[in-house]
C-alpha cells in the first residue's frame, strides 16, 4: 500500500520573516492591556438589547475566568459545591491565535485555592530555583539578579498510516497495539536512525515546522529516529515555562498536521511490540559535558510534572549547600575554603547513587538492591513517591504542592491507570473474541476440509505421510484458540474482582497484579496465530504493514 505524498509548498520567506507572527510578544501584550486596543473579535459576544450581540473583549477578562471544573478528577480535593475553578492568565507565556481562536495560556485552581493544573506548582518551583540559584550565584559575582532555569526536550513520534491505523481498534481506543507479531525486519540493521527521511514524511515535517515557527516554537531539529516509522523534533533551549507550553502547543500541532498528510501520530512510547524500544542509551539520567539529560520522560507526557520534581530537588539542595557554607564562614573559614569543604562532602555522600555502567541491566538492579535503593517496577508503587514522607515535606516546605494536592494527584495517578488497564482489558477481550478467534476457527475448518479431501483421494499410506503436517496445524490451533479464550475468562473475572475494590490504592495494586499479567498469556497465543492462519484472513494490519507504509 502506498499513498501520494501531500503537496505543501514552503513560503518563499525565510522563517525568520514569519517566525512568532500567531503570537503575542510581550510589548503587544503590554500594548493590549493598556487598553490602547478597544476592541478584539474573538466571540466575545455581549447582548446589545433588542435581540443584537456585540462582540466585546475587555482586557479585564484575561486576569480571572471562571469556568465550570466539576468534571475533572479531583482526588477528593473538592466537594460538589466547591467544583467550580478558576483560570488566570499567565503573561510570562504568549498568548496566540490557533484556527481564529485566541489561546492565553493559564493557571487553574480550585475554588478553595489548590492547584488543578501542573502550571502552577511549576511556577512556584522555577521561582524557588531563581531563588536558590541567586543567592548561591552571589558567592561568585554579587550583582547576578535573575537565574533562568531552562529546558530542550526532544519529541519522539511514531507515524502510521491513517488507513491502517483505523483498521486496528485497539491503535485507536488504546494508542497502542495489544497483539501483533514482530516484523522480519525490523530496527537490526540500525539503517533508519538518521537514515533519509521518506518524502512523504519530509512534507509533512516542513509544513509542521512552519505551522511551529508560525506560533512562536523553534523547533531546529528532525531526523529518523532507531524504529521504523519512528522519528523525532527538537527545538532551541527555553525557558522553562515556556518551553512546557511550547512542547505541550507541538503535541496538539503534530497531530493536526499528521492528519492533513493521512498520518496517526502516535504518541505512545511503545505502541508496537516490547522488542521495538529505543534501548541505545544507558543511563535515564545523565550528565552530557554542559547539562543533564533525563531520558525518562514518555513521548505522550507533559515536562511539567518532571520540571517540578527536578528544580524543587536543586532547589532545596543549592539553600541546604548555601547554608552550610554559611556556617563555616561564620566559623571563620574561607569562603572558597568553606565551598570546595561542602562540595567534598557532598561527592561523597551521593557515591551510593551514582552508577557508571548501564543503568537497565540486571547488574545494575542488584547493585542498587546492595546499596539500599528503591527499584519501583510498577506504576503504582512508583505513584506512592509522591505521598511518600521525605517527598510531602520537599513539596511541603517549599511551598510548591500542599499534603492535600499531593494527595489528590497520588489517588488522580491511581484513577487514571485503573482506567487505562481497564479500557486495554476490554479491547483485548472483544478483538480476541471477535476478530481474532473467528478467523483461527475458520482457518482451522478449511485445513480439516483438506485433510478430508486428501483421504478421500489418496492411499493411506499416502494420507498418513501427507497429512501429519496439517493435522498438527490443527491441533496447534485448537491448543492456541483454547488458551486464548480460558485467559480471556480469566481476565474478566480478574477484572470484576477488582472492580469491587473500594480502596484505589488497591483497586490498582488489583489491577497491576492479576489483570495486567493476562495481556501477555494471550498476546503470546494471538501472535502464534498469526503466523499460521493464512494471510488473506487476518483481520488486523501486521506489523511489517504498519512499520514500513510510508
Amino acid at each position: 500500500m502506498t499513498r501520494k505524498p501531500q503537496n505543501f509548498e514552503l513560503p518563499e520567506q525565510k522563517a525568520s520573516d514569519y517566525f512568532g507572527e500567531l503570537t503575542f510578544n510581550r510589548a503587544a501584550m503590554a500594548e493590549y492591556l493598556t487598553g490602547a486596543t478597544a476592541e478584539k473579535h474573538d466571540a466575545f459576544i455581549d447582548p446589545a438589547g433588542g435581540g443584537r450581540a456585540i462582540e466585546k473583549f475587555r482586557g479585564s477578562e484575561l486576569s480571572q475566568q471562571e469556568p465550570d471544573a466539576s468534571s475533572f478528577p479531583s482526588g477528593g480535593i473538592r466537594s460538589t459545591l466547591e467544583a467550580r475553578g478558576y483560570t488566570a492568565w499567565d503573561p510570562t507565556s504568549p498568548a496566540f491565535i490557533m484556527n481564529r481562536t485566541l489561546c492565553i495560556p493559564t493557571v487553574f485552581v480550585s475554588y478553595t485555592g489548590e492547584a488543578l493544573d501542573y502550571k502552577t506548582p511549576l511556577l512556584k518551583a522555577l521561582y524557588a530555583i531563581d531563588q536558590a540559584a541567586l543567592e548561591v550565584c552571589r558567592f561568585f559575582n554579587r550583582r547576578t539578579n535573575k537565574v533562568y532555569a531552562t529546558l530542550g526536550w526532544e519529541q519522539e513520534y511514531f507515524l502510521v498510516d491513517r488507513a491502517l491505523y483505523l483498521a486496528r481498534p485497539d491503535l485507536v481506543l488504546t494508542g497502542r497495539t495489544l497483539f501483533g507479531h514482530a516484523s522480519a525486519k525490523d530496527q537490526q540493521l540500525e539503517d533508519h536512525y538518521f537514515g533519509t527521511i521518506p518524502q512523504r514524511v519530509l512534507l509533512f515535517m516542513q509544513e509542521f515546522e512552519y505551522e511551529a515557527h508560525r506560533l512562536g516554537i523553534p523547533v531546529k531539529t528532525r531526523h529518523n529516529e532507531v524504529a521504523p516509522n519512528q522519528f523525532e523534533c527538537a527545538p532551541v533551549f527555553e525557558e522553562v515555562n515556556l518551553s512546557v507550553d511550547h512542547n505541550q502547543l507541538l503535541m496538539h500541532l503534530l497531530e493536526k498536521v499528521a492528519r492533513r498528510h493521512d498520518f496517526t501520530l502516535l504518541l505512545h512510547e511503545k505502541p508496537y511490540s516490547v522488542d521495538n524500544t529505543d534501548r541505545n542509551r544507558t543511563s535515564p539520567f545523565a550528565f552530557t559535558g554542559n547539562k543533564f539529560e533525563f531520558r525518562a520522560v514518555g513521548s505522550s507526557q507533559s515536562c511539567a510534572s518532571p520540571m517540578i520534581a527536578l528544580n524543587l530537588i536543586v532547589a532545596d539542595q543549592l539553600r541546604r549547600f548555601k547554608t552550610e557554607v554559611d556556617e563555616l564562614v561564620a566559623d571563620n573559614i574561607a569562603k572558597d575554603q568553606a565551598i570546595f569543604r561542602v562540595v567534598k562532602k557532598y561527592i561523597t555522600e551521593s557515591r551510593h547513587i551514582r552508577f557508571e555502567g548501564n543503568n537497565y541491566s540486571e547488574d545494575w538492579a542488584r547493585e542498587a538492591e546492595k546499596r539500599g535503593l528503591p527499584n519501583m517496577r510498577n506504576a503504582p508503587e512508583a505513584l506512592r513517591g509522591l505521598i511518600a514522607e521525605r517527598s510531602t515535606d520537599l513539596f511541603v516546605r517549599n511551598r510548591v504542592l500542599t499534603q492535600r494536592e499531593l494527595s489528590a494527584r497520588f489517588e488522580i495517578g491511581l484513577e487514571e491507570y485503573v482506567k487505562k488497564i481497564q479500557i486495554e482489558s476490554r479491547v483485548l477481550g472483544d478483538l480476541a473474541g471477535n476478530h481474532i478467534l473467528p478467523v483461527a476457527i475458520r482457518y482451522q475448518n478449511t485445513l480439516i476440509d483438506n485433510v478430508r479431501g486428501l483421504k478421500q483421494v489418496l492411499d493411506v499410506k499416502s494420507y498418513a505421510k501427507l497429512s501429519q503436517n496439517q493435522l498438527e496445524m490443527i491441533t496447534e490451533i485448537s491448543e492456541h484458540v483454547d488458551r486464548i479464550k480460558s485467559y480471556v475468562i480469566e481476565m474478566i473475572e480478574a477484572r470484576k474482582e477488582a472492580n469491587r475494590i473500594s480502596g484505589p490504592e488497591e483497586r490498582a495494586a488489583a489491577y497491576c497484579h492479576n489483570v495486567l499479567p493476562f495481556f501477555e498469556k494471550i498476546r503470546r497465543h494471538v501472535d502464534k496465530l498469526e503466523l499460521m492462519v493464512d494471510d488473506e484472513l487476518w483481520p488486523l494490519p501486521k506489523y511489517r504493514e504498519l512499520l514500513f507504509t510510508r
